[in-house]
């Protein structure tokens, strides 16, 4: 149901799947391949191993930045949740903009994206988005139910918790 939402074509996740299935140690150099024909998983798998250090031994920022925006072009969910969460983590600028943030969450949450939903849910419970959205109580406690519903635990966790108190 998700990939509908997206511009990702069958062709690209049966090419992902191959290479996780049947690659040993040229993974990254097939994905290096995949990258190049401008398959959105591929270039999310790169994103994190680059977030990770897994290439080099060091993180590398732009290099991540790179594919993650190469791969949102395609509207791939996760790529559009780990730009807006690097930009909340200070990892792209030292100063967060939260009306850029909201755009990458919206366009994530509109594709299905369970962890942007959660992620703009909280943001809107601790007024993060206060001057950009006017209901945002009412509309992050609506993202945080979706969340749970969708069985994401950390939602989950927010309403056992909220119980208690």
């Amino acid at each position: 149901e998700l990939i509908c939402k997206t511009n990702i074509s069958m062709n690209d996740i049966r090419d992902i799947m191959e290479i996780e299935l049947c690659e040993g140690l040229s993974y990254y150099r097939s994905l290096l391949c995949l990258a190049k024909k401008n398959n959105p998983y591929a270039l999310y798998k790169l994103a994190q191993m680059e977030y990770l250090g897994e290439v080099t031994g060091h993180k590398n920022i732009e290099k991540c930045l790179n594919y993650l925006k190469q791969a949102s072009l395609f509207n791939h969910p996760a790529s559009l949740w780990m730009i807006a969460h690097l930009m909340l983590k200070g990892e792209i600028s030292s100063e967060i903009d939260y009306q850029l943030v909201w755009e990458y969450l919206e366009k994530a949450i509109n594709k299905g994206d369970t962890e942007s939903r959660y992620l703009f849910a909280t943001m809107c419970l601790s007024n993060d988005f206060q001057t950009i959205l006017p209901d945002k109580v009412m509309r992050g406690m609506s993202y945080m139910e979706q969340a749970a519903m969708d069985k994401f635990q950390p939602a989950i966790d927010f309403y056992n918790n909220r119980e208690f108190q």
